[in-house]
C-alpha cells in the first residue's frame, strides 16, 4: 500500500499526516472494531504514530425478550419520573432547585433522555450505513461515527448509573453511622468545596503539562481527558513511568 501511495504521489516530502482507517467484524460475537492508524510527519523530522481502536456493537439485541423488557421498563420509569418531577417543579417553582436530591433527580432524567436520543440515533445511523454498504460492498464506508455515538451513549449511561448510585445513599440516612458521617460533611461543606477547587486546578495543571511533554509519545497523555484519567490512575498506583522515561532525551 505504501509503495502504491508513493508511486501515485500521495506521499512525498510535503506529507504531514497519513491516516489508515478500516473496520473489522466478528460474526461469532456480533462485534465491530473500528481501527484508525495515524502517522504524523512533523516539520522537524521524524515520525509520530498514534492509533484509535473502538470496539462496539451497533445492532441492538432484539431477539432477547429480557433486554427488550428492561429497555421498555427503563423508558416507562423515566416518563413516570418526568411527570412526577414536573408536578413538583410546578408546585415549588424556584424552591425546587434548593433541594439537592430533587436536582439529582433532574440530572438523572436529563441524562436518561440523552441516552435514549443517542441510542435511537445510533440505530438509525447504523441502518443508513448498512444500506450504503449493501449497495456497494467494495466502496468505502465510514463506521467511525457509529463507534463515536456508541462511546457517547456509554458515557451518558455511566452518568445515569453514577447519579442513581448517589441517590441510593439517601436510603442509608437511616443508618446511625451514615447519619453521623453526613453531619460531619455538612459542617465541613465550605472547606471541602475549597479543597476540591484547589485539587482540581492542580490536577488539571499537571494534565496540561503531561499533554505538552508526553502527548506525542505516550498514549495515556495524548489528550487532556486521557491525561486527567492517567493522573487518577497514578494516584491508585498504576503509572506509566517506563513509557515516560523512554521519551526523555537525557536520563
Amino acid at each position: 500500500i505504501l509503495d502504491e501511495l508513493f508511486r501515485n504521489m500521495w506521499l512525498d516530502r510535503q506529507t504531514r499526516v497519513l491516516v489508515i482507517e478500516y473496520t473489522l467484524y466478528n460474526a461469532n460475537v456480533d462485534l465491530y472494531c473500528s481501527v484508525i492508524l495515524v502517522a504524523e510527519f512533523p516539520s522537524s523530522g521524524g515520525l509520530v504514530p498514534s492509533h484509535r481502536i473502538h470496539i462496539f456493537r451497533p445492532n441492538p439485541n432484539m431477539n432477547s425478550w429480557f433486554v427488550i423488557s428492561c429497555e421498555v421498563l427503563f423508558v416507562a420509569f423515566i416518563v413516570i419520573s418526568t411527570v412526577m418531577e414536573a408536578v413538583a417543579l410546578k408546585k415549588q417553582q424556584w424552591l425546587y432547585f434548593r433541594n439537592g436530591w430533587q436536582v439529582l433527580d433532574a440530572l438523572i432524567i436529563t441524562s436518561s433522555y440523552l441516552v435514549i436520543i443517542m441510542y435511537v440515533a445510533r440505530i438509525v445511523m447504523t441502518k443508513n450505513i448498512m444500506i450504503l454498504f449493501q449497495r456497494d460492498p467494495t466502496a468505502y464506508v465510514n463506521f467511525y461515527p457509529i463507534a463515536l455515538l456508541d462511546n457517547v451513549c456509554i458515557g451518558l449511561f455511566s452518568f445515569v448509573v453514577f447519579f442513581s448510585t448517589v441517590k441510593l445513599l439517601r436510603i442509608l440516612k437511616f443508618n446511625k453511622r451514615m447519619t453521623s458521617f453526613l453531619c460531619v460533611l455538612s459542617v465541613l461543606d465550605e472547606e471541602l468545596w475549597s479543597f476540591m477547587i484547589v485539587f482540581v486546578a492542580i490536577v488539571l495543571a499537571y494534565a496540561f503539562l503531561g499533554k505538552a511533554f508526553f502527548g506525542y509519545y505516550v498514549y495515556e497523555y495524548s489528550s487532556y481527558v486521557l491525561g486527567f484519567e492517567s493522573l487518577f490512575s497514578t494516584m491508585l498506583g498504576k503509572n506509566q513511568v517506563g513509557a515516560m522515561q523512554k521519551t526523555l532525551r537525557y536520563n
